[in-house]
């Protein structure tokens, strides 16, 4: 019997091998024994696009470890180690995935992952408790935070006291001496190490409107197994003809019509997704994930921060850069508030920025609730042209049409919302 099974496995590796010997060229740029941290501080990124895209054909198309460490072999003309390539991408893993093919399937279901350290414990609180009380939405929630100095055991008892909800230090997960991970590129590799499959990333100043569920539900989430947000047109201090240049190098060419027309590559806006919000179906974009998570350590993380604004567009870019299919919501940011009029234009005036869901209703805040805003109208820019300005500590976005009107069980919810905040501020 162990012969004919030996049989049948070798049956069907043999047609998986020709495949890959036929359509893979050799990996070259990375040697056995060189580190993860040499391989990812090249500052070639064309070459690192082109390894990347090697590399996640092989791991989204095997099904096999066994299989896997063939086809690795043969791409990297090793013959003692075949592994070294995955050992020296993905050496952060250890000791919970013994690689990044063992981290399939080790996960399930729907819930919500959130970053809280000491100083955002209170946004976090509130939010938690709109979710469960408001917005009577009970999914799961994994409170993420890094090492014990991060998040304080008193917090910790302050959050745990809304039911359903658990916590994980990711320096137990992965290897922070390797990932050196902060708030500011800690959100992949939550995703990652989440027990949810399809996993909804929520900043701790994100007022959701609706129930999460909403989000899960989505037509674009169901047809590409993932939902991002679009941040607003705005013109800041990039150089964008280098940014642009910069994100082209690590993409495939010809580029595909909707990447075409991104904001951020015809240089009309500093901005393309908004990281506040942001739903993974890992299944199915598992490899996509990995390469996100890499594209936030050592020196390519240090170039991603200097040709973007932050990690954030690192999602769009991993995904794309290996031929991973992304949905982006098609409705961009607006403002919601009450309407002003300065020498004669039209403003919608709040420190928070509106979201909506596909459908153009409104469907979370980023930012707290102003207590002196009355939520009376809302608008969304139209992308053609940077309609945003600030005043003060306003974002104020100018209205080129009428806006819409909120309606009133939105403006009740809202106002339930603001009252249970208050309430938790008197505790």
């Amino acid at each position: 019997m162990k012969i004919q099974t030996r049989f049948i496995l070798l049956f069907i590796s043999i047609p998986i091998l020709l495949f890959f010997y036929f359509t893979i060229p050799k990996i070259g740029n990375i040697k056995k024994n060189e580190s993860l941290n040499n391989f990812l501080n090249q500052s070639d990124i064309v070459s690192l696009g082109q390894t990347l895209r090697k590399f996640a054909t092989i791991h989204k198309h095997t099904n096999d470890w066994i299989d896997y460490g063939k086809i690795l072999q043969y791409a990297l003309q090793e013959s003692n180690d075949p592994l070294q390539f995955e050992n020296n991408l993905f050496s952060w893993l250890k000791p919970t995935f013994k690689s990044s093919f063992h981290i399939r399937d080790t996960f399930k279901g729907n819930g919500i992952v959130m970053y809280v350290n000491n100083n955002l414990v209170n946004d976090a609180y509130t939010n938690l408790k709109i979710i469960r009380i408001i917005l009577q939405c009970h999914l799961p929630i994994q409170i993420f935070y890094i090492g014990i100095q991060d998040l304080s055991s008193n917090n910790i008892i302050k959050l745990n006291s809304i039911h359903n909800i658990t916590f994980q230090d990711i320096t137990l997960k992965f290897n922070n001496d390797i990932l050196k991970l902060s708030s500011n590129n800690i959100s992949p590799f939550m995703i990652l190490a989440s027990k949810f499959q399809n996993t909804l990333l929520l900043k701790s100043n994100v007022i959701l409107l609706h129930s999460p569920q909403h989000i899960f539900n989505s037509n674009t989430f169901f047809k590409y197994h993932s939902y991002f947000f679009q941040y607003q047109t705005i013109k800041e201090n990039l150089n964008l003809k280098i940014s642009k240049d910069w994100i082209h190098s690590i993409l495939v060419h010809p580029l595909r019509t909707k990447i075409s027309k991104f904001r951020l590559l015809n240089e009309q806006s500093d901005h393309q997704l908004d990281d506040s919000v942001m739903l993974i179906d890992k299944k199915h974009h598992i490899t996509a994930l990995l390469v996100v998570c890499l594209l936030h350590i050592g020196q390519i993380s240090n170039q991603v921060v200097q040709h973007t604004h932050g990690h954030k567009e690192t999602f769009w870019i991993g995904f794309e850069v290996i031929g991973s299919l992304f949905g982006f919501n098609p409705v961009l940011p607006g403002m919601g508030g009450v309407i002003t009029r300065n020498q004669n234009k039209t403003f919608i005036c709040n420190e928070q920025v509106l979201q909506s869901d596909e459908h153009q209703r409104p469907l979370y805040f980023r930012g707290n609730f102003q207590e002196d805003i009355k939520y009376e109208n809302y608008f969304y820019e139209s992308g053609n042209e940077s309609l945003w300005s600030s005043s003060g500590s306003l974002n104020c976005l100018e209205l080129k049409k009428e806006p819409f009107k909120f309606d009133l069980e939105l403006i009740s919810r809202i106002e339930d919302m603001k009252s249970l905040i208050r309430q938790l501020l008197d505790e």
